[in-house]
């Protein structure tokens, strides 16, 4: 099975695609909506996105370690760019069902069901 992306959306971003960010110095939540390929489905993945300078401009204080896990980190803003990237994380994460792609990309950004248990499963 294929997962594809069915939509990006940022609730602080009104349109990704014309975003211009002054001087390329933005932090923004990002959610990826994905599902099966070619199946009416859809579930979240959620990203911070970040630039370098924003990180280095005092965004962080300098004295703290930075994890990677649901973070984007990019040197100047263009949306293709991140969607591409997006699109080839994605692509790496095939699988026979679409719950192991969905934990494999969620490696990459927050599944939406990372923590959910059904019961009796082990």
């Amino acid at each position: 099975m294929k997962p594809e992306i069915k939509s990006l959306h940022s609730p602080n971003v009104l349109d990704l695609e014309s975003y211009s960010p002054k001087d390329n110095v933005f932090e923004f939540p990002l959610e990826v909506y994905a599902g099966p390929e070619g199946v009416d489905r859809v579930e979240s993945f959620d990203f911070m996105v970040y630039s370098v300078k924003w990180l280095s401009s005092g965004g962080v204080p300098r004295d703290t370690v930075l994890v990677g896990k649901d973070s984007l980190v990019m040197y100047n803003y263009d949306f293709s760019v991140l969607k591409e990237k997006i699109t080839e994380l994605m692509n790496s994460c095939t699988g026979s069902n679409w719950i192991e792609c969905a934990e494999k990309f969620g490696r990459y950004g927050h599944w939406e069901y990372e923590y959910y248990r059904p019961e009796g499963y082990k």
